[in-house]
């Protein structure tokens, strides 16, 4: 699943993942990526860590009581200690910076699916 409030946002990673090889859902906000999650199914979740109402760290506070075990990465414009200190108390398994999302986005879905295995 990914998550971004950013429509073309999404349809971008959409797009670099399907052609991955990669079955992508999509969810504008936390609470559509947590009824996906909660239908089944995901293997992993990236999610934006800006959003309107919520932030990424409150989706992955959310995600650890639904889904212990699913791997979630978080994006962001502007990564801190302190993110980082509180991404890895929430069991977020990768921040990457949101400029570099198309670049790096597909290598760390590979790896985390992989490590799943």
């Amino acid at each position: 699943v990914y998550v971004d409030d950013d429509e073309v946002m999404r349809l971008t990673v959409q797009g670099l993942l399907q052609r991955q090889g990669y079955r992508v859902s999509l969810a504008g906000d936390a609470a559509a990526a947590l009824e996906l999650v909660a239908a089944g199914g995901v293997d992993l979740v990236v999610s934006d860590f800006n959003m309107p109402g919520r932030t990424g760290l409150s989706l992955a506070a959310d995600l650890r009581r639904l889904a212990p075990r699913l791997p979630l990465l978080i994006s962001s414009g502007h990564i801190t200690e302190d993110l980082r200190e509180q991404a890895r108390r929430l069991g977020v398994r990768a921040l990457l910076r949101k400029e570099k999302t198309l670049e790096d986005l597909a290598g760390l879905v590979r790896r985390e699916l992989a490590l799943r295995r």
